[in-house]
């Protein structure tokens, strides 16, 4: 499925689905691709993710029914499904910044999100660039982590898991049986959660996982920047622009690859993305 077909589908399913809980396996399922696509692909596109959208969009159908004045505010609450009216006043008013019985006589304040429809358009912008590699067979050292998809809400979900093993002295640990002196995060979806490993290019093991990379080629992407910064320039320009001319292999392993001199308070970091491609 390609972007366009990707995010169209999505925001039909949204639209559908917005006074229900929301379940990433359930939507996946439904769409036929993973939700680790769906979220990436729809948060690139639209700079904000799926349960930023539906919050967005239930609180602005929530106001305009607060507006007609013909509904009890338990009623709404329930409906968009909050349990309490007490509960949905707290979301409604860090939303709109505004309480739900200010609405009709501060109408002006409202934070309105309308649907979403996909839009065609052109710039002037060039797509990063990018080099095909194939790598060889490539035997990893680290630490595995399982992640929930629920988790895909986290804008910073690849920093923060890096930051945290930075802060527990797991990366200096890992540096100093490296062979190449590079940090690698392999991140592959799996059918009822992510896989997310950390590790360094190492024969040794001690007490560590380990992770094989078979050959494949990769399309490299690379960017300066902070992290957070870094990581939404590439996949920005591979879900906008780049994937219009590559064909990348989800589900498979995709590979971030740092220097040993990672800095969270640098500007300057050098970040590369490898994308599994077939030619």
């Amino acid at each position: 499925m390609n972007n366009i077909d990707l995010i169209q589908k999505t925001i039909v399913y949204i639209e559908d689905h917005l006074f229900d809980p929301l379940n990433y396996q359930v939507m996946g399922d439904y769409l036929n691709e993973h939700p680790f696509h769906i979220n990436q692909t729809f948060t690139m596109i639209t700079g904000m993710n799926i349960e930023e959208y539906m919050t967005h969009r239930k609180m602005t159908e929530a106001a305009k029914k607060l507006m007609n004045g013909n509904y009890r505010l338990l009623d709404i609450a329930n409906q968009f499904g909050y349990t309490t009216a007490h509960e949905f006043s707290d979301v409604f008013s860090a939303h709109h910044h505004i309480s739900p019985i200010q609405v009709r006589s501060n109408p002006e304040q409202l934070k309105m999100v309308e649907r979403l429809y996909i839009e065609l358009a052109v710039t002037s912008q060039p797509p990063m660039n990018y080099q095909i590699k194939s790598v060889e067979n490539l035997k990893l050292t680290g630490i595995e982590e399982k992640v929930q998809f629920e988790e895909l809400n986290n804008h910073f979900l690849i920093p923060d898991i890096v930051y945290e093993l930075q802060e527990k002295q797991e990366i200096k640990s890992l540096l100093s049986f490296s062979t190449d002196k590079q940090i690698y995060v392999v991140v592959t979806p799996q059918h009822d959660h992510i896989q997310i490993f950390t590790g360094v290019k190492s024969e040794r093991t001690f007490d560590y996982d380990t992770m094989q990379i078979d050959n494949n080629d990769y399309a490299i992407f690379q960017s300066r920047g902070k992290l957070d910064y870094a990581f939404n320039e590439i996949w920005r320009s591979v879900e906008r622009q780049v994937d219009l001319n590559i064909h990348y292999e989800r589900n498979r392993q995709y590979i971030y690859v740092f220097p040993e001199d990672l800095d969270f308070d640098n500007s300057f970091n050098k970040v590369a993305l490898w994308l599994p491609v077939t030619k």
